[in-house]
């Protein structure tokens, strides 16, 4: 049936009360990295939400098991057999979890919110920190063993914000929280009118009064190379995801407008194929990425142009509009989306809805 002309108004009021909360508190995601993990057959999916975790098989896209988290599940990776999930809680606590059992058989505490994964080589990097969130080393770890691969001091007071290994998994990226820099800081109601967004985007960076610094370790060789200063700032919703993609950094956020850093740490800001990226999720290997917002989104493969696809509206649930809340590339060549209403969602690499299930 039509809706009425009073129901359409309450959805516009609703969506717009949304948008602006989201554009004030950010991204309802709760990770950090990739809200979906696969096995390296695709044969096993985890997702999590809250301190709920759902292990799923992805033939049937039936919930073969749940397990309860003492805390909150944030960033997630699986190891290659779809046996141990590696994650960051929100107890500030590095965990390795036996899906089998559901036992713990690693646990690293009082780490730095930034932590990064390389499913290929198997990998996670985390930040130790001491008292007052000092950090004190960049650790390496096993996500199948957990056994520590390599240590690394890192630079007094540097605190990671978001960071990212490489694609051959030999080097670890940091970027720093902001803080006050030398840069001149101009009033937004005294900075010029930009039409163009990047511009716009690049001028108040550059005029906030702050900046951050970059570092790159070396996990080969157990060294940290030079800090180098950057106008560019990553904090709270900025910069919600961190990967590399064709030899440079990406920086994707909730925001349309994201960052992408050069190999001599030039910065180019770029817009991104939707307007809000509720839902974030990287394929490591390449860098390909997909994007989720209300029902619709997009995947960008490496090196191509967006391949847009959407919920229709005979699969869109009554009620409230239904978010993307996370992505995850399989290597059977689909992608699997979660939403906000717990249904997980099979897409075609080309844009194309295949199966719809819910799993709450």
């Amino acid at each position: 049936r039509l809706e009425s002309t009073y129901e359409r108004d309450i959805m516009k009021k609703s969506m717009l009360l949304v948008t602006v909360l989201m554009t004030v508190l950010g991204s309802p995601c709760l990770a950090d990295q990739q809200d979906v993990s696969l096995s390296k057959d695709g044969s096993i999916l985890v997702t999590a939400k809250e301190r709920a975790i759902y292990v799923v098989d992805t033939k049937t896209m039936e919930v073969k098991k749940r397990i309860f988290s003492p805390a909150v599940v944030e960033a997630h990776c699986l190891d290659a057999k779809g046996a141990i999930l590696a994650f960051r809680d929100d107890g500030n606590r590095f965990q390795l979890l036996e899906l089998a059992t559901g036992k713990y058989i690693k646990t690293v505490d009082r780490i730095a919110k930034a932590v990064c994964f390389a499913p290929r080589a198997q990998l996670a990097a985390v930040v130790e920190t001491k008292q007052w969130s000092e950090a004190t080393s960049l650790v390496v770890l096993s996500i199948s063993t957990g056994k520590e691969m390599a240590r690394v001091a890192l630079p007094k007071g540097f605190v990671p914000a978001r960071m990212a290994f490489d694609p051959e998994a030999k080097q670890v990226t940091m970027i720093s929280r902001g803080r006050k820099g030398d840069e001149k800081k101009v009033p937004y109601d005294k900075q010029p009118k930009i039409k163009d967004p990047r511009k716009k985007k690049e001028y108040e960076q550059k005029h906030d009064g702050r900046v951050s610094s970059l570092l790159t370790v070396d996990i080969v060789t157990k060294k940290a190379g030079k800090v180098r200063e950057t106008w560019l700032t990553v904090d709270g919703r900025h910069g919600n995801i961190m990967f590399y993609r064709g030899g440079k950094i990406c920086f994707m956020q909730f925001e349309d407008l994201g960052a992408v850093l050069s190999e001599k740490d030039e910065i180019t800001i770029v817009k991104g194929p939707i307007s809000f990226n509720y839902g974030l999720g990287v394929r490591f290997a390449d860098g390909a990425y997909a994007v989720g917002s209300m029902g619709d989104g997009a995947i960008v493969p490496a090196g191509k142009k967006p391949i847009k696809f959407e919920i229709v509206r005979e699969q869109q649930l009554p009620g409230f509009p239904e978010y993307f809340y996370g992505f995850g590339f399989s290597s059977t060549g689909v992608v699997y989306g979660i939403t906000s209403a717990m249904r997980l969602v099979e897409i075609s690499l080309k844009g194309k809805i295949l199966r719809i299930k819910p799993i709450l």
